[in-house]
């Protein structure tokens, strides 16, 4: 999560400067402001908050196995279900947020950019001539802009992808461990690895979200932006 959070910050600048070009900068500057609170979001809720909820809900999965009656698995269902909803809540209220900005800033920019054409165009002996300049200016402005947005949400992907491989082949282990040991084993020593491959799950699903939020982002604002 702090690699992704300092990619995209790295990431931000370069695509709303290669946006403000086509949208102009009052839209530029409006898709910026959302990009610094959803870092800010990420960075406090997921990364301060629900990934140290796991280590924590890892810790109860352990200890509660450790003495021989059922002290915290009430506790540990209580964080598990806090940060399943804190994510989804993060992750709608985000794209929510995309949505709503997707529909009235790209409208605006669009007459915004038409008015400047036709405009241009209607200026005597030129017109025709800077109207065309004009546009292709646009359409390559859109096309820089369009090729930052693939290029950060396939760097956004590879970069998550090797953190999320290894967990889920942590949890593979986690669990042939836990069928290979069963037949011989302690019941505890098998709740407390099931408690593990439930840890690694909400890791995934956490690390996930993240990522997605911004792969998403990205290419709804290229798609938006168009």
């Amino acid at each position: 999560m702090e690699n992704l959070l300092a990619f995209v910050k790295v990431l931000i600048p370069a695509f709303f400067i290669s946006l403000s070009f086509t949208q102009g900068g009052v839209a530029a500057g409006a898709y910026y402001e959302f990009a610094l609170a959803m870092i800010m979001v990420v960075n406090w809720l997921l990364a301060g908050l629900a990934l140290p909820a796991v280590h924590l809900y890892f810790f109860l999965q352990v200890v509660n196995q450790l003495s021989g009656e059922d002290m915290f698995s009430k506790m540990a269902d209580l964080i598990r279900d806090g940060v399943r909803f804190g994510v989804k809540a993060v992750f709608g209220l985000m794209m929510g947020m995309n949505v709503i900005q997707g529909l009235i800033i790209p409208v605006s920019a669009e007459v915004k950019n038409m008015t400047m054409v036709r405009l241009s165009s209607s200026i005597p002996g030129v017109g025709n001539s800077v109207g065309n300049v004009l546009q292709t200016v646009l359409c390559a402005g859109k096309l820089v802009k369009n090729a930052v947005g693939v290029a950060g949400v396939i760097a956004v992907f590879f970069l998550c992808a090797v953190p999320l491989l290894q967990m889920i082949v942590s949890r593979v282990l986690f669990q042939i461990a836990a069928a290979v040991v069963q037949p011989v084993s302690d019941k505890r020593l098998i709740r407390g690895l099931s408690g593990a491959v439930r840890a690694v799950d909400l890791y995934i699903y956490t690390v996930g979200v993240g990522a997605l939020l911004f792969i998403s982002s990205i290419a709804m604002i290229s798609a938006f932006t168009t």
